[in-house]
């Protein structure tokens, strides 16, 4: 069986600069050096960095241009996948995490006399901590020709698929939290609100 790795924007960009470097060291091609770059960070060949690399683009490509859904993973076992609308990513959660640190480390330190955000009272080792205690989420891309990006299309076609709200979306990269939005019937009656 073959490990399959998580090859991030970040990672893609490193190992692009790393084999520039070693183009003008060794006066080789740009091809030979990629490769050589990628035998050195353990995979048989550039091919296969991009291989690995696509399913963590998709993601993040949903993130900063789309829409994706974070569901409690208690909730999210009753979304409705049988059209294809929504679409199960677990390559969204690598890119949720550094979101996910971020909106949680803005959170107020209820301990804090000083009322400061939680990244300024816990160290990053212990935020992380936090935020897997405390999140635990399943996440959700849209298909692109589901329905158009606005909210109240997105709003509408969630509640076709599934009886909760998300914890939050993202919508074309603005994050709304929609933890507090309450559940609908097809009429628009209120049918359930979290407590």
């Amino acid at each position: 069986m073959q490990i399959k790795r998580v090859v991030s924007t970040s990672t893609i960009e490193r190992l692009k600069q790393k084999a520039r470097k070693l183009k003008r060291e060794r006066s080789i091609s740009h091809t030979e050096a990629l490769d050589l770059v990628a035998l050195s960070a353990g995979f048989n060949h550039w091919h296969q960095v991009t291989t690995e690399y696509e399913p963590y683009r998709i993601a993040e490509n949903a993130f900063l241009n789309g829409c994706v859904l974070a569901f409690e993973i208690k909730e999210a076992m009753d979304v409705n996948l049988a059209e294809g609308n929504l679409i199960e990513d677990p390559y969204l959660d690598f890119v949720a995490d550094k979101k996910l640190l971020e909106i949680y480390g803005n959170f107020i330190d209820e301990d804090d006399e000083l009322n400061r955000p939680l990244k300024a009272t816990l160290s990053e080792a212990e935020l992380e901590a936090e935020v897997r205690d405390n999140f635990s989420f399943m996440f959700f891309r849209l298909n692109p020709k589901a329905c158009e990006f606005s909210l109240k299309s997105v709003l509408a076609l969630i509640r076709k698929y599934s009886f909760w709200m998300p914890h939050y979306i993202w919508l074309q990269g603005t994050l709304i939290d929609s933890y507090s939005f309450p559940s609908e019937d097809d009429e628009g009656n209120v049918v359930a609100i979290r407590m």
